[in-house]
């Protein structure tokens, strides 16, 4: 099982003291799917999105940003969360990842 977890947290003083939020969200889980890969895709610092049919599974971050700010990531965000649920790739939001979701 492959799960891409989406971060999208530009980064800041807590996210340099602590780590990024998507390597974090990858820590608390994994423990309890020692099975699963884990892909740490950092959105919104500009990494490229999996493909659909390429990963089983998606958790999406919450964030700095809203869902209607106006940011070079967003979009594409959009455009890869309608890709995957056309493929009926699982997919979970936290906060800012529910909102998106919702709203796509």
């Amino acid at each position: 099982m492959k799960i891409a977890v989406y971060d999208c947290v530009a980064g800041d003083a807590l996210t340099d003291k602590y780590g990024s939020v998507g390597s974090n969200v990858v820590n608390w889980i994994k423990p309890y799917l020692p099975e699963a890969q884990w892909l740490d895709v950092h959105v919104a610092i500009g990494a490229e999105f999996p493909l659909p049919g390429a990963i089983d599974g998606i958790i999406i971050t919450g964030s700095e940003k809203g869902v209607y700010d106006d940011t070079v990531w967003m979009q594409p965000l959009r455009d890869n969360l309608t890709a995957m649920r056309a493929h009926s790739t699982p997919i979970f939001g936290i906060c800012f990842g529910h909102q998106v979701m919702s709203d796509t």
